[in-house]
């Protein structure tokens, strides 16, 4: 979540988070792929990055090439040229773009660190997003875990600094909850939805504004032994 939101800390003091652009759509082994442009807005030129990635699952990959920034914070393969200062787009071969193979809802995280160690911003790109939109309000779903053994529900565009009714039915087994939003109607929280006895189902999600309620629904599948929604259950009502 902390990724996600980009909060500011000791590396990210003013809480930076990459930007991404759609660029165009790619065809692989018959799915179509998105590519992005990436950028680091507010991030200072001169220094020299590298970037990692943190696919759903896996250890963090820091690719060895530097990366750096032009004025408007895209990323570049190399130091832009004077020419290329102030230029949203500066060329293929110039510019960074990374194009993740996800499936729906499956986020790609991403991380820029400069090399003397003192800024990292986080970055999510999610190419094929869960989501639902209801008169302003907006619920997405987004894959946590693997096989979305948990998932990360954000919500946005509902009343500031409220508790909102969040109902989540995992093959017929409903929690119910409530989500608190901050000063920009924001929140976000976690669910798991597997059930006892089922290793694979479909999860339904929906928030209750005061003139909206928008509603998700997400396919999951599970190994044994992994968490499932009465586990959830306990660990409310432990820090209930």
């Amino acid at each position: 979540m902390g990724w996600d939101e980009a909060r500011p800390n000791r590396l990210n003091p003013q809480g930076l988070k990459l930007r991404f652009e759609k660029i165009d759509e790619k065809p692989i082994h018959g799915k179509r792929f998105s590519r992005f442009r990436v950028f680091a807005d507010g991030a200072p030129e001169g220094k020299a990055y590298l970037l990692g990635s943190w696919p759903v699952g896996k250890e963090l990959s820091i690719d060895s090439h530097e990366i750096y920034v032009n004025e408007q914070g895209l990323l570049m393969v190399h130091k832009p040229r004077p020419d290329q200062e102030t230029s949203m787009r500066v060329g293929e071969e110039d510019e960074l773009d990374v194009m993740p193979l996800t499936d729906e809802g499956e986020p790609m995280r991403l991380a820029l660190s400069s090399l003397d160690k003192e800024l990292l911003i986080p970055g999510t790109v999610v190419p094929l997003p869960a989501v639902s939109q209801d008169n302003g309000c907006r619920l997405e779903v987004r894959t946590a875990l693997p096989d979305a053994l948990g998932v990360l529900i954000f919500a946005d565009g509902f009343p500031p600094k409220s508790r909102i009714p969040l109902l989540s039915v995992s093959e017929g087994e409903a929690i119910n909850g409530l989500l608190a939003t901050d000063q920009n109607g924001h929140a976000v929280t976690l669910d798991f939805p597997r059930v006892v006895g089922k290793d694979n189902g479909l999860l339904r999600v929906t928030a209750q504004g005061k003139n909206c309620a928008p509603s998700v629904e997400f396919h999951w599948g599970a190994q044994p032994g992994t968490p499932t929604r009465q586990s959830l259950a306990a660990l409310s009502e432990y820090f209930r």
